[in-house]
């Protein structure tokens, strides 16, 4: 009977160690890991532009993950001491390969090596910080049109940061939308098509023509995300941290190309302390969400090309 008592023991002792090993691994490939992405520098003599190829590239990069369905964190970086802007992605460990891969495939002589995660706030002692997050001003169903050039505008302002005590990021998480989301706004779309319901559920501004409709339907043509996107700033004072959040919330408020469609604005949390945990959990507020096609955040948020005119961004050497 006591053979038979510690056989059990040993048989349980096992199952114990094999559950705990189990879980151990799991919780390894959930672990969510940053990626410096560094694009090489341009050939030399070559000129400095922005291309709208670099937006399309993005725009396949997001397309690629959300077809795997893989939920990733993206995000432009200026840390408090130091002045180069760097490019994170963050995803989950069990995606780190396949993310690579594929940011390797898209953009030739690139990396993304594993880094430690980089801190925006210590080190600085005293300071103002403050998170702030981007919304959409009128219904999801309203297309976004913006500038191409509203993100290179942005990057100008991250370098013109103090190099030290200043710091900035922008995170964007997007998850791949429900596909039941694209079906509501296809079915809306042949609703408003039929005037069966008001263009007043758009917005004031939009007008239903042949042009609106094609804009309603790319919207949806494209892969859709619900997305957060979140700016944090940390700098020696409250003015200046409000005058940087000013400017930037200006380009975005001035990106926008007509009344009728859809604008994005920064608006401040009411919990500070609270947002700041979030920004740097990665985590994902529903309350926040918005829904946008891949095409739509691309022109929001892109990766650099290998011409892109900003002498501060990390390059792969």
């Amino acid at each position: 009977m006591s053979i038979a008592l510690s056989y059990l023991v040993l048989l349980l002792v096992a199952f114990y160690v094999i559950y705990k090993l189990r879980r151990a691994i799991l919780k390894d490939k959930n672990a969510v890991v940053p990626l410096l992405i560094l694009i090489p520098r341009k050939k030399e003599g070559t000129e400095s532009i922005h291309s709208q190829k670099d937006i399309q590239l993005t725009n396949e990069l997001y397309n690629r993950l959300l077809e795997f369905k893989i939920w990733f964190a993206i995000e432009v970086v200026v840390e408090n001491i130091g002045e180069e802007i760097k490019f994170f992605i963050f995803i989950n460990r069990s995606n780190e390969n396949r993310v690579r891969q594929l940011i390797k495939s898209l953009w030739p002589n690139s990396d993304a090596p594993e880094v430690d995660y980089y801190d925006l706030f210590s080190s600085v002692g005293t300071g103002s910080t403050a998170v702030s997050y981007l919304a959409q001003v009128k219904p999801y169903l309203t297309p976004l049109t913006t500038d191409s050039n509203v993100f290179i505008r942005i990057l100008q302002c991250l370098s013109e940061l103090s190099t030290v005590a200043e710091s900035a990021a922008i995170q964007w998480i997007v998850k791949p939308a429900h596909s039941q989301i694209k079906y509501d706004i296809s079915s809306q779309i042949t609703q408003l098509q039929n005037n069966k319901i008001p263009n007043e559920q758009i917005n004031q501004h939009f007008h239903l023509t042949k042009e609106n409709v094609k804009a309603l339907e790319a919207k949806v043509s494209q892969p859709l995300a619900t997305a957060n996107c979140k700016l944090a700033v940390h700098t020696a004072s409250n003015a200046r941290t409000v005058q940087v959040l000013q400017k930037i919330a200006s380009i975005f408020q001035n990106s926008h190309s007509s009344l009728q469609f859809n604008q994005v604005e920064l608006k401040p949390f009411k919990n500070q302390e609270s947002a700041i945990e979030q920004f740097l959990q990665h985590k994902f507020v529903p309350e926040l969400e918005m829904i946008l096609n891949t095409t739509e955040i691309a022109s929001l948020f892109h990766l650099p090309g290998q011409n892109t005119p900003n002498p501060k961004i990390q390059r792969h050497q």
